[in-house]
């Protein structure tokens, strides 16, 4: 089931049969029930969610007095998917509206999976495909810039 799952997201579109059968092993399920929050705007995010069952609604300003609703998700939805690549803030709550099943993938998890050596290395390393290049690659353009260079003092 996970595998199937993962097939249909874009980030692993790359990915052959075995490669996603791998990458399954290291997933997780987690259940949410209506009203509860799935990721926080502003929290770093650590991975990303698929969602299997349920409904689940995208939401920027939650804590603020005027809420906005972004995105409607349902099953073979995916959304976090940007934290499995590196340490961002969420730019979103995500808030499960009836019963929800997700399936998940921890960036720690999935790192270490890469990092990990194997006789075959560069033939067996999932490749996320030119479809996350591209969004990754946009995301960094978009990301706010300091005013001015941050020192390290210690």
């Amino acid at each position: 089931m996970s595998s199937d799952a993962l097939r249909n997201v874009w980030l692993f579109t790359g990915l052959d049969d075995s490669q996603l059968d791998a990458l399954s092993a290291f997933t997780f399920n987690k259940s949410f029930k209506p009203g509860e929050l799935v990721v926080e705007e502003g929290h770093t995010g650590n991975g990303l969610y698929v969602v299997v069952s349920g409904n689940v609604e995208v939401i920027k300003g939650l804590e603020s007095d005027r809420p906005q609703v972004l995105n409607n998700l349902g099953a073979g939805d995916v959304f976090g998917e940007m934290a499995l690549l590196g340490e961002w803030p969420r730019t979103a709550t995500v808030r499960a509206v009836d019963d929800v099943e997700c399936l998940g993938i921890d960036r720690w998890v999935f790192l270490a999976q890469l990092e990990r050596p194997t006789p075959s290395r560069h033939q067996d390393a999932p490749h996320p495909g030119p479809e996350a290049e591209r969004r990754a690659s946009a995301i960094n353009r978009d990301l706010p810039r300091p005013a001015s260079p941050i020192t390290d003092t210690i």
